[in-house]
């Protein structure tokens, strides 16, 4: 009997210390997962237009951090369009070639009322009521911080193009220029923590870098995006 109870309790002791260790290898990884974002902005700070993550705008690249494998892609959010300002016939090629997305022409409709600007990803998703499984498939593609009415055609993904179209831009801005800036410009950074089973999840972090002494950058959002699982 006290045989039976001691196996018992040292199978309960070890079930504790995997979860524990679970838990704390969980802790890690996403502690990785923030530090390569501010990776990121520190080197925009330090090397401005120099920087690869201006020079590989939107393509993904591997860091290596805390011996955690992490997935990075940083772009300009000139790129995305702005559900804040942008053309309403863009949102309504968005929601066209996202039929199979319940709710995404909630923001048409609401583009049309909207009075006052979204300053937060949940401050829209809980406006429009859009699931979280529906808002992480339109995250991608739209922003709350580019101000302006049209993407960026130099900025713009590839995927994004094919949805709305080529876009016509004004003349050429710093950003797009031969002169590449980086003051005043906010950059989405997403990471993915790469893992043996795939994380359902990542980390997506929009920052605009000042150009200040005092204060070098802002952090304008800060969302854990879960993985688009709708298809399209």
């Amino acid at each position: 009997m006290v045989a039976a109870i001691m196996a018992a309790t040292l199978q309960a002791g070890r079930h504790v210390a995997d979860s524990l260790s679970s838990y704390e290898r969980n802790i890690r990884l996403n502690l990785a997962v923030e530090s390569a974002v501010y990776d990121v902005i520190f080197e925009l700070l330090e090397q401005g237009e120099r920087s690869r993550w201006i020079r590989e705008n939107g393509r993904g690249q591997t860091l290596l951090i805390d011996n955690q494998t992490v997935e990075v892609i940083s772009s300009n959010v000139h790129g995305l369009i702005d559900v804040n300002t942008a053309d309403e016939r863009l949102l309504q090629m968005l929601s066209a070639n996202l039929r199979s997305v319940d709710h995404v022409n909630a923001l048409t409709i609401q583009a049309k009322k909207n009075r006052s600007r979204y300053s937060s990803y949940s401050d829209l998703s809980a406006s429009l009521n859009i699931p979280l499984a529906v808002f992480s498939c339109i995250y991608p593609y739209i922003t709350l911080f580019s101000g302006r009415t049209a993407p960026s055609a130099v900025l713009m993904s590839e995927q994004l193009e094919k949805m709305i179209g080529s876009i016509e831009n004004e003349k050429h801005s710093a950003m797009e220029g031969n002169t590449i800036s980086v003051t005043g410009e906010v950059f989405r950074i997403n990471v993915t923590a790469r893992t043996v089973q795939p994380r359902t999840n990542y980390l997506s972090a929009e920052v605009m870098i000042t150009g200040r002494r005092d204060f070098p950058y802002l952090i304008r959002s800060w969302n854990w995006i879960e993985t688009c699982q709708i298809g399209q």
